[in-house]
């Protein structure tokens, strides 16, 4: 079995780097949707590790910085971690993930969600981002 990282080297000749960036979104157990506080999904603190100042250029450059003294010369996957980046209205996080896609450095997105929270229009524009 190839562990990913060797998959993406493969890929793309570098070593790729998965950026925690902040979605803007909450989650329906924290906002009142269903409930408040959390649940089992996530930890109390989903995202902690997640940039969250600025636009999302910048706050993929700020994650970058972190990762780069390990490696000049990388590629990046744009994380939306924090909670549920597909609850609630979605255009404004696929407007940050067209943005974190036209990247010269970007790779690949990924995308922090519930199942729950993955309504049809949700699933129609991930696909289209992913063509």
């Amino acid at each position: 079995m190839i562990k990913a990282s060797d998959y993406w080297r493969s890929l793309f000749g570098c070593k790729v780097y998965r950026l925690s960036v902040e979605g803007g979104k909450t989650c329906p157990n924290r906002d009142g949707t269903c409930g408040i506080g959390g649940c089992t999904f996530c930890a109390e603190g989903s995202g902690n590790f997640a940039e969250q100042q600025g636009d999302i250029n910048d706050q993929l450059d700020a994650a970058k910085q972190r990762v780069i003294k390990k490696c000049a010369d990388g590629k990046f996957i744009p994380y939306f971690q924090s909670y549920t980046a597909t609850h609630g209205n979605t255009d404004e996080l696929f407007q940050r993930m067209n943005i974190a896609i036209c990247r010269d450095d970007t790779v690949a997105i990924a995308v922090a969600t519930r199942p729950d929270c993955l309504p049809e229009k949700a699933i129609e524009r991930l696909a289209m981002l992913n063509k």
